[in-house]
């Protein structure tokens, strides 16, 4: 029995460490460079895929289920709210709310009790009141992807792949004769006139069009690179299969006069990002042609996946110094010029050129 328990407790030491410690944020540095082929751990991902797509396919349903059932919504709401009143109840942003309206109840009640004195606390008490309510309308709205791990069963079938360029991810909101890009976290980045609809005074009606893209702003070329939408001239996409939503995107913005260019009326260009299919020879010949900004990286869709607020294990990234271990896809030359350097790989060749150095001293020294 003794030697039962040592045998059992010494194969339980040899097995690769839990899946839940396992990092998948594109942000940080790939599982696998820190665990060496330890598939095991990384088996959860393809788990975690197929819950979110079941989970996805049944809150469709049910919104498709209770649209059938809802009487024709009112045509006749006012016309003079804010955009950004507009775009966030479209987008259900309703997160941000229920975090701060938490936080309000933790606020004490014997503090506000002592503001009802003079004029002038009551003043302070109304300002913190204003301030807890004023929140970013469009926080933690993008769809974030996490590493690609493993590679899926149907990889060459149910999957799509768009090449993004270095830039800053943002979300461009175009509404009520007007366009301004918001950070991940909400923060305002820039506002301007735009050809997208609702987005200057020459494409706006009063029939509450709003457009919402995920897009990458690429400052070097003064132009936005969408990768995807949420909303488009007032009809919902979130609902919508990920090849649905990029088809309807792409053809919008083809039809769209002047909107991928810049001009006085569009001082900044908007293209799209083109998805390309995960077969070997369609990635192949995606990565032979050198692109016409630097390359960040790689962002891997599901075909059946909603656009959700969040990180998803249906969109996956990937760096072009990774595509041959994980992908199995070898990069042309002139593709890996135009890459932005991987900070991983430069700092493994700093550390490998300072150990050589440090071994040829040794050998050097009597």
């Amino acid at each position: 029995m003794c030697e039962m328990e040592s045998l059992a407790t010494s194969s339980k030491d040899d097995f690769p460490p839990s899946v839940t410690n396992v990092d998948f944020h594109a942000s940080s540095p790939h599982p696998r460079s820190s665990h060496y082929k330890a598939r095991t751990e990384h088996a959860n991902q393809e788990l975690r895929r197929q819950e979110c797509l079941l989970r996805q396919r049944e809150q469709r349903q049910r919104v498709t289920a209770g649209l059938r059932d809802l009487p024709t919504s009112d045509a006749d709401g006012s016309d003079d709210e804010d955009v950004e009143s507009k775009c966030q109840a479209d987008c259900s942003a309703t997160s941000a709310s229920e975090s701060m309206g938490e936080r309000a109840q933790e606020q004490p009640a014997s503090r506000e009790e002592m503001d009802v004195g003079s004029p002038g606390a009551k003043r302070k008490s109304r300002a913190r009141s204003r301030k807890r309510d004023k929140l970013p309308a469009f926080q933690n709205l993008l769809m974030l992807s996490e590493w690609l791990v493993d590679l899926p069963a149907s990889f060459a079938d149910d999957w799509s792949m768009k090449v993004c360029p270095v830039g800053k991810r943002c979300l461009v909101v175009a509404g009520q004769g007007t366009t301004s890009a918001y950070s991940r976290s909400g923060k305002r980045l820039a506002t301007f006139h735009s050809l997208l609809p609702g987005g200057s005074k020459a494409t706006y009606s009063p029939h509450r069009e709003c457009t919402i893209c995920d897009c990458i702003f690429v400052e070097s070329m003064r132009q936005y690179c969408v990768l995807d939408s949420l909303l488009w001239n007032g009809m919902d996409m979130k609902q919508l299969e990920c090849m649905c939503r990029f088809f309807y995107t792409s053809s919008r913005l083809m039809e769209a006069e002047g909107l991928s260019c810049s001009s006085r009326a569009n001082p900044y260009a908007f293209t799209y990002a083109p998805s390309v299919e995960c077969d070997h020879e369609s990635l192949q010949t995606a990565t032979s042609v050198a692109p016409e900004f630097h390359v960040d990286g790689m962002l891997f869709y599901h075909k059946e996946a909603i656009y959700e607020a969040g990180r998803t294990p249906l969109v996956c990234w990937l760096r072009p110094s990774l595509l041959p271990k994980i992908v199995g896809v070898s990069a042309s030359e002139a593709f890996l010029q135009n890459c932005s350097p991987d900070e991983s790989c430069i700092a493994f060749r700093e550390y490998s050129r300072k150990k050589n150095a440090e071994s040829k001293m040794d050998v050097a020294t009597p």
